[in-house]
């Protein structure tokens, strides 16, 4: 069981995959999101400035490649996101990708392999589809979701069961979608932001605080950081109180470098270990 937590601990920080532990761990529950456009949810957020369209934190060609560790001792598995061109037919789209694997030691006790492709509209800083496709141990799940982000639904096909449609707000994210989004915002310490996010046929709402600004040290050097940290609610409920903590670059491209959550048996790590432009 522990090994079960922290694993899918270090793919939802990595990615906004927090979404799929907290419909695990919480069922039942349901949420009325709202969207960024008010960018007000309670009396301490923050209106949040997007970037514009050709102005992004991330460019096609990107890759970066990350180690999910235990404690920072205990290698789990390797992760790597992609930025690739969009649709032909639509312009400043993007294919964003994450691809994630467990290694060879930690497989006997818990495996898994991950996939997850977004099809990224920069122009309504929101997705248009999303393509989820992961195993582990033996379960496997291949999902994928049509956002109508103008008609305010979305339709989920493949699975068991027979294609349905679920009413979401306009600019709701995928899981992967998510990240990306936080690194269009102009990041500073104080902005506190909500962010209305679908998985599995249900809305969340992720809590996006930067919290202030540190000097990240790394095996790839050294690092200018702003400290965001991330929460997860459904209907005003938060899911988790585990602390989870994201450092992005202090600079036009706001790449994450290290995440950390803190359990009470340890802290769940994912670390940059290379990056290209």
């Amino acid at each position: 069981m522990i090994y079960r937590v922290f694993l899918r601990t270090f793919l939802f920080i990595l990615a906004g995959l927090v979404f799929r532990f907290g419909i695990e761990w919480n069922p039942g529950l349901a949420l009325n999101s709202c969207w960024m456009s008010p960018w007000i949810v309670t009396p301490t957020f923050q209106a949040a400035p997007l970037l514009p369209a050709d102005n992004l934190g991330f460019q096609v060609g990107e890759k970066l490649a990350y180690r999910i560790s235990w404690s920072n001792f205990m290698e789990a598995g390797t992760a790597e996101l992609t930025v690739g061109p969009g649709s032909s037919t639509m312009p400043n789209s993007y294919r964003l990708q994450l691809k994630a694997v467990s290694t060879a030691a930690i497989s006997r006790l818990y495996s898994f392999q991950d996939e997850f492709v977004s099809l990224f509209d920069a122009g309504l800083s929101a997705p248009t589809r999303f393509e989820k496709s992961f195993v582990e141990r033996k379960r496997e799940v291949r999902e994928t979701v049509i956002f109508d982000q103008f008609n305010h639904s979305a339709t989920f096909a493949g699975g068991k069961q027979p294609a349905y449609r679920v009413a979401i707000d306009a600019g709701t994210q995928d899981p992967l979608s998510a990240l990306y989004t936080v690194r269009s915002l102009v990041l500073k310490p104080g902005l506190q932001v909500v962010l209305p996010v679908l998985d599995g046929g249900k809305n969340f709402q992720l809590e996006i605080k930067v919290t202030g600004s540190d000097l990240i040290s790394t095996a790839l050097g050294n690092f200018s950081t702003h400290r965001v940290e991330v929460g997860l609610r459904r209907e005003g409920i938060p899911l988790t109180d585990k602390r989870i903590t994201i450092w992005f670059t202090n600079d036009t491209r706001k790449v994450p470098v290290l995440a950390s959550i803190s359990l009470p048996f340890g802290a769940a790590l994912i670390e940059l270990t290379s990056q290209s432009k």
